[in-house]
């Protein structure tokens, strides 16, 4: 779908009476909202072998996700793995029972696959447990939840939690921080500060790219950055496109302030034509040129003292 077709009506049902729920209906129809967990679970093995490597006993921890989205495929991954719980928080309710049920099933198919994988990560024992729980749930969603140690906090506010101070051993997030505003991930972070362990770990996987170039591959990944403060408000300050723009030194400026070390860090860069030239007053020229292209961040974090 063009891009600029794409935000039109994602700024009509931003506007509406029932938008959301019209947009979801859309984008299960026409987009990739579905319930496959395929992707999401191999970007959370991914997560779960940065933890590992730190030596970072996933099972028995204690995990918050910022985030939750429509599936939330990586705290499952989690808790499947021997989480002793995962809180999952979203600033909007968004679950959706039928997409879960689906997600759940196709995790009890790959059931076999996924143990043999994930014994790198976890024992044998412990996956055949809670994989024996999905089971017997995978069609109950909330009380696969219940009784694996899942729990949804939405509507909530991440950078204010009434949870008890050093409650937490990961806090983490999957392609959210690029949707939320450099005020409040700062928040989010604090409230991260709060919660983590002495050698609890931040892990937050960022996708610094225009979204708006998954769908259309007419523009680059970096085209977003061609317009000023108020032309992007304009296209996509909405709760469906909103994003923060921000590189890669702005979230680390945010993460040294608040006392965060980082451990682990990975980018991926657009090397190509961004297909248009910078104007002389746009922010994006005060960076370099390898912030500027970066396209991915992934860092994993531990908090100093």
């Amino acid at each position: 779908m063009n891009w600029k077709l794409k935000a039109l009506l994602m700024v009509f049902f931003d506007t509406i009476p029932a938008g959301e729920k019209m947009y979801r209906i859309l984008q299960k129809r026409f987009g990739n909202l579905n319930d496959d967990p395929a992707g999401r679970i191999m970007v959370q093995e991914k997560m779960a072998s940065w933890l590992v490597d730190q030596e970072f006993s996933i099972a028995g921890s204690v995990f918050l996700e910022v985030g939750t989205g429509h599936k939330p495929v990586v705290p499952v991954c989690f808790a499947l793995m021997g989480a002793k719980a995962v809180y999952t928080v979203d600033l909007h309710r968004r679950l959706d029972d039928a997409l879960m049920r689906g997600m759940l099933n196709k995790f009890a198919a790959a059931k076999d696959q996924l143990i043999k994988s994930w014994t790198r990560y976890t024992s044998e024992d412990i996956l055949q447990e809670r994989f024996g729980l999905l089971l017997r749930y995978k069609d109950r969603p909330e009380q696969f939840f219940n009784h694996i140690g899942i729990q949804y906090l939405a509507p909530a506010d991440a950078g204010s939690l009434n949870m008890p101070d050093a409650s937490i051993d990961c806090h983490l997030s999957n392609t959210v921080l690029e949707h939320i505003g450099a005020k409040d991930i700062r928040s989010i972070m604090q409230e991260a500060s709060r919660l983590l362990r002495k050698g609890g770990m931040a892990m937050h996987f960022i996708d610094l790219s225009d979204h708006f170039q998954h769908q259309d591959p007419g523009i680059t990944p970096l085209n977003f950055l061609r317009y000023s403060e108020r032309a992007w408000h304009l296209l996509a300050g909405n709760q469906f496109a909103y994003a923060n723009r921000l590189r890669p030194p702005d979230y680390f400026d945010i993460f040294d302030s608040l006392g965060f070390e980082i451990a682990r860090r990975e980018t991926k860069t657009y090397d190509a034509d961004p297909g248009f030239d910078l104007p002389d007053d746009s922010p994006f020229r005060s960076y370099a040129d390898h912030d500027f292209r970066t396209t991915e961040l992934n860092v994993l974090l531990i908090r100093r003292g």
